[in-house]
């Protein structure tokens, strides 16, 4: 068994194309609704990984507890500052979820037809379906 196996999870279910996010404003990211560049953005998946003072198996996080690391994550073709990781651990409220919130950086653009890839590395393990080479998608405007 491995330590972390990473994952975000889909808006379709299947682990492809757009990533089930919630943009700043807590609304889902999708084309018609893109996040602003050097905004928050909610990514959510499994696969983090063990979490010290989680809750028991089946039971929601109470708090926001952190994963013991922070993951690198990609959004189109370079890394994301690591200071813009700014939570990655469980999702309160929810039961096992991961939830990574990413400050998009300026230089993260994208229009209708050619949206942001986005990748989280843990563990030296990528996630999705198909890891980087078949990473799922955000949008991202301009402010």
């Amino acid at each position: 068994m491995n330590a972390a196996v990473p994952g975000f999870f889909s808006q379709a279910g299947n682990g492809i194309g757009a990533a089930a996010a919630l943009n700043q404003d807590n609304t889902v990211n999708s084309q018609g609704n893109p996040a602003v560049q050097g905004s928050v953005i909610q990514l959510f998946g499994t696969g983090q990984g063990f979490i010290p003072g989680s809750p028991p198996d089946g039971s929601p996080s109470n708090a926001a507890l952190q994963t013991p690391q922070v993951p690198a994550v990609i959004m189109g073709t370079d890394f994301v500052p690591a200071a813009n990781i700014k939570y990655s651990g469980l999702a309160p409220t929810l039961v096992g979820v991961w939830q990574v919130n990413v400050l998009i950086p300026d230089t993260v653009i994208t229009t209708p037809t050619n949206p942001t890839q986005v990748v989280a590395i843990l563990n030296n393990r990528p996630s999705g379906g198909g890891g980087l080479q078949r990473p799922l998608i955000i949008y991202v405007k301009q402010k």
